[in-house]
C-alpha cells in the first residue's frame, strides 16, 4: 500500500502514466463512473484523498441501509457463536442492523468493551478496574 501511495506523491511520475496504471490495478473491480472519479481526482493532483472518500462513502451507504458497525475489543478470540450472539443482542438495543468488528486486546483483562457510533459499553476488567481506581481517589 505504502508503494501506491509513494507512487501517486512521486513528482516525477506523469499524470497520464499514473491515470495507467492505476486504471490497470482496479480495471475488473471499477465500473465508468469510478474511472471518472479517478481521472478527475488524478487531474486535479487529489488522488490521495481516495481511500477518504472511498470511507466517507462506505459510511453513507451504511447509514442508508440502517447498518452500524460495532467495534468489540475482547481479551481472548471469541468463538463466532459468541460473537454472533453478541451481534444479535446489540441489533435488539439498537433496532439496527450490525456489522461487527472483533479486536483482541490483552489490555482490557477480560470481559469486552463495546464502541457502537457514540455508544460504549464498557464490561471489561479494565474498565471496572479504572471505574474503582477513579472511585477510591474521590
Amino acid at each position: 500500500m505504502s508503494q501506491i501511495k509513494d507512487f501517486i506523491a512521486d513528482s516525477k511520475v506523469l499524470d497520464s502514466d499514473r491515470e495507467k496504471v492505476i486504471l490497470k490495478i482496479c480495471k475488473d473491480k471499477i465500473d465508468k463512473s469510478v474511472e471518472n472519479l479517478i481521472k478527475l481526482l488524478i487531474e486535479n493532483k487529489r488522488l490521495l484523498v481516495l481511500p477518504e472518500i472511498a470511507s466517507f462513502f462506505e459510511e453513507l451507504k451504511d447509514a442508508d441501509e440502517g447498518v452500524v458497525e460495532a467495534h468489540i475489543i475482547m481479551a481472548e478470540e471469541p468463538s463466532k457463536k459468541t460473537v454472533d450472539d453478541l451481534i444479535k443482542s446489540l441489533e435488539k438495543r439498537f433496532n439496527k442492523k450490525i456489522e461487527g468488528k472483533v479486536e483482541i486486546n490483552k489490555s482490557i483483562i477480560g470481559g469486552t468493551k463495546i464502541i457502537v457510533g457514540d455508544t460504549v459499553i464498557d464490561a471489561s476488567v479494565r474498565g471496572q478496574l479504572d471505574n474503582l481506581a477513579y472511585t477510591l481517589k474521590a
